[in-house]
Formats: C-alpha cells, structure tokens, sequence
C-alpha cells in the first residue's frame, strides 16, 4: 500500500490504535517493570477468598501414633528393608499368576507348539526362583552389561559367575 491510497479515516485508527498501547512497554528497563502505575486500589481490592472450614467433629479425633511401624532392628542386614517390600504374601501372588498363566497358555496352544518348543519344558515357579529372579533384576542394575546375554558369558575376562550361580542357564 503507497502513501496516496491512505486516507485520513486510516491514518485516525493507527494512531488511536497506538494511543491505547502507549502505557505498556517492551523494553528492558528495570524501573518500568517495578513501577506500579497509577492503579486504583481503593475502589475494589482484589482479596482471596477461602471456603469456610468445618470444625472438627470431636467424635472423629486422630490420636494414632505417627511414624514408622514393623521396622527392622538398626543393624538389622538390607534385605531385611528389602522384604519390608517384597512381602511373603507378595511374591506367593506372582507364583501363583505366574503358574495360572504358564498353565492356561500350554493349555490353549499345546497343538500349535513345535515338538521342540522351550515352552514345553515348563516346569512350576517358586518363590525361590522369584527372590533369585528379583536378585538378578536389581544387579543388573549395579552391573551394568551391554546385553542381555553378556551376564551370562563364559569367557574369563568378561565372566559374572554370579549371575549364573543364581539362575543357571
């Protein structure tokens, strides 16, 4: 758009248009951040408002102890801070689902398994294969190995006997 298509009426709107940003600013200065204005308080303050609080009802009072509770002795060994987590009752469920699943896959899919399938040699889970399983999981954590496999190798430079003492291949 040139100078000559321009009217006054255009001219009037950018510069009203201009004239209502005047009190906002983009510049960097310290002073205009902090300054305040000219803003009037007094008409209508903003004031947070809370929801009413009910009283405590005294039938419902907490008078229970606070704090840890069936913690191990303090020189208690780690796993006993392990099993506060991995309870008896626990790793019994994850026996139990495992074998149900274990059970219920050989079941819907013994036809379309091959004569040689890994599958067909399931036996049963423990919870002691579960701890060991659990074991294995939070050192190689600790340990760490670029593959899977690479826990388990033979060679005596790169060996970790003990991951094939606890679940041997």
């Amino acid at each position: 758009m040139n100078e000559e298509t321009l009217s006054d009426v255009d001219l009037e709107d950018v510069s009203s248009d201009e004239s209502e940003f005047e009190g906002y600013s983009s510049s960097n200065n310290s002073e205009d951040e902090n300054e305040v204005g000219n803003i009037d308080l007094g008409a209508n303050p903003w004031v947070r408002t809370y929801p009413p609080e009910d009283e405590a009802d005294p039938a419902f009072s907490f008078d229970e102890t606070v704090g840890p509770k069936n913690c191990p002795p303090p020189a208690s060994p780690p796993i006993s801070y392990v099993y506060l987590f991995l309870t008896v009752d626990f790793l019994t469920s994850i026996v139990t689902h495992t074998n149900n699943y274990a059970t219920n896959f050989l079941n819907n899919n013994r036809d379309n398994l091959r004569r040689h399938s890994i599958s067909r040699k399931w036996t049963p889970t423990t919870v002691a294969e579960i701890k060991a399983f659990f074991a294995i999981i939070i050192n190689m954590g600790l340990n760490r190995k670029p593959t899977l496999f690479s826990y388990w190798s033979k060679p005596d430079s790169q060996q970790t006997p003990w991951f094939g003492q606890v679940m041997p291949t």
